[in-house]
């Protein structure tokens, strides 16, 4: 595993194709921050928001990055399939990590908010872009590693998703019958709620469900992802 991880990243840099949601990521984080004085916890949010986009970009480029053939020749090497389809996913979170990293440190560098952080601001940040990050893994993994990647509209289904994702309570609002069946899109406002609140925040039950209920989530979704990949792969 560790060995393909390692070759997966190599080979994902000489492709280039990082480059353009990379670099699209780190100019929203720089935007965001353009002018000091600014609120934690809502600004996380809004470069959290921006991981979950890149997140799902960079999650399809990975998940492209070999041929059929290509494919076959790994999957005679690494000697399971599920190696294969972890090890992708192992990268995207790398990179969620990555990013995440950069979105944190960076206000912090340039002096940008108008209060010192304590741990709850921390703790928050990380919460959210891995969060966020994950869902974007998600989406470009179900999009890019099932029978959807062979459809013409993939990209539009992935940007569908992500429009739905991010608009859930509004459309809630307007059609509640339509709640239960959103339940299957990332929780993506569910976790921006708690940034959305206000830098004066006290972290209690309600939180650690939501967390909960993110890891839940995250985790049924690779699984299914996982054999659906099988499924395709037979």
């Amino acid at each position: 595993m560790i060995g393909f991880i390692k070759y997966q990243f190599i080979s994902y840099i000489r492709s280039y194709r990082f480059i353009a949601p990379v670099a699209s990521y780190i100019a929203w984080v720089i935007l965001t921050y353009t002018y000091s004085g600014v609120p934690i916890l809502s600004s996380y949010a809004t470069t959290s928001l921006a991981l979950f986009i890149i997140m799902t970009w960079v999650s399809v480029t990975v998940f492209s990055l070999e041929e059929i053939s290509e494919k076959h020749i790994l999957y005679t090497k690494l000697n399971r399939k599920q190696t294969y389809i972890r090890g992708k996913i192992v990268i995207c979170m790398l990179i969620t990590f990555c990013l995440f990293l950069f979105g944190l440190l960076y206000p912090l560098i340039m002096q940008s908010f108008a209060r010192e952080m304590n741990s709850a601001h921390y703790g928050l940040s990380f919460y959210s872009h891995v969060s966020l990050g994950g869902f974007g893994v998600v989406v470009g993994a179900f999009i890019s590693a099932t029978h959807l990647s062979a459809s013409r509209y993939s990209w539009l289904l992935s940007a569908l998703v992500v429009t739905v994702s991010i608009a859930h309570n509004g459309i809630v609002d307007k059609i509640p019958l339509l709640k239960w069946v959103l339940l299957i899109f990332p929780p993506v406002t569910n976790v921006l709620t708690y940034l959305n609140a206000g830098d004066q925040l006290t972290i209690g039950g309600a939180l650690w469900f939501s967390v909960l209920g993110v890891l839940t989530y995250l985790i049924v979704s690779f699984i299914v992802i996982e054999k659906l990949f099988m499924k395709l792969e037979k």
